[in-house]
């Protein structure tokens, strides 16, 4: 993009501001998303300080294509649903029920799994981290 070094730090950092409170509240679902996620996070940061320096020098913004500040995540996060969707219909039947049960309750504990599919909980830890396992290698390739 050329972008100026002082600019890009600036960038760079605003984007972390944002990333690192959603990784502490575990709110990233894809880690092998998170530098695609990260690389758009910084591009969208760098596009919103151009523009902000084009509006306060008083340019027009006759290159600049207005962009609604929800629309980059918006597209970002539709498309990691569809991703996501995708890899869990090919799951097998087992895994695609414990990983639909898992995101309409993110918080279930493995005892809440085991009650829900008449498991043990060690059956229950084991299904869930394979499930999210296979997941996250079918999103990783689609990625690709």
């Amino acid at each position: 993009m050329g972008a100026a070094p002082d600019l890009a730090e600036d960038a760079v950092q605003n984007m972390f501001e944002y990333l690192i409170p959603k990784i502490r509240r575990n709110e990233i679902t894809t880690p092998s998303g998170l530098l695609s996620y990260m690389q758009t996070g910084v591009r969208h940061n760098y596009l919103k300080i151009i523009r902000k320096e084009q509006l306060n020098s008083g340019e027009p913004e006759s290159d600049m294509i207005p962009v609604e500040p929800n629309q980059v995540w918006d597209l970002v996060d539709r498309e990691k649903r569809e991703l996501l969707a995708g890899c869990i219909g090919k799951l097998s039947s087992h895994y695609r029920l414990l990983i639909e049960f898992l995101l309409a309750h993110p918080n279930a504990e493995s005892e809440d799994v085991a009650e829900e599919f008449n498991i043990s909980v060690t059956n229950a830890w084991v299904r869930r981290h394979r499930a999210i396992k296979l997941l996250n290698s079918c999103v990783a390739k689609k990625l690709k």
